[in-house]
């Protein structure tokens, strides 16, 4: 038997290494692959009026006049949601379910149920780093860590 080249070694390993990143990508949906940061909250009675934010954001912007300061974490994982907010000491749970994929709209939908509320999100399939949460009369912004 021959030896492989350095070469054969290196493509193999290079085309194992793009498998297994393939079926990652199309075993995990994209809302489990980050743990996701809110930006801002926004009420959806008041558009263009932020509730709360996340971040260094400049509340100097007038859009920001009533906003609070809020540390609030999404995770997903096998059809779980946990929200934590971490200002406040609180922790919500809820549920998603993958609805569909926008080609056009560049976006894979959800649906979600947090502590009995149901709503929808999407995120962006561009570069799948920020979720849109629209729930209870809020939309939440979030971004990925």
């Amino acid at each position: 038997m021959k030896k492989m080249s350095k070469k054969t070694i290196a493509l193999s390993i290079g085309i194992v290494c793009v498998a297994v990143a393939m079926i990652y990508c199309l075993v995990v949906p994209d809302i489990e692959r980050h743990t996701w940061v809110l930006s801002n909250a926004v009420r959806s009675d008041l558009p263009g009026i932020v509730v709360a934010h996340g971040g260094s954001i400049n509340t100097d912007d007038p859009m920001f006049q009533v906003s609070q300061p809020i540390e609030l974490i999404c995770e997903a994982k096998n059809g779980k949601l946990i929200l934590t907010d971490r200002t406040n000491g609180k922790t919500y749970e809820g549920s998603y379910e993958y609805e569909r994929h926008g080609r056009r709209l560049k976006h894979r939908s959800y649906v979600v149920v947090i502590e009995g509320t149901e709503g929808r999100a999407n995120i962006s399939t561009g570069d799948g780093r920020a979720l849109f949460v629209s729930i209870g009369g809020y939309y939440l912004n979030f971004f990925a860590e």
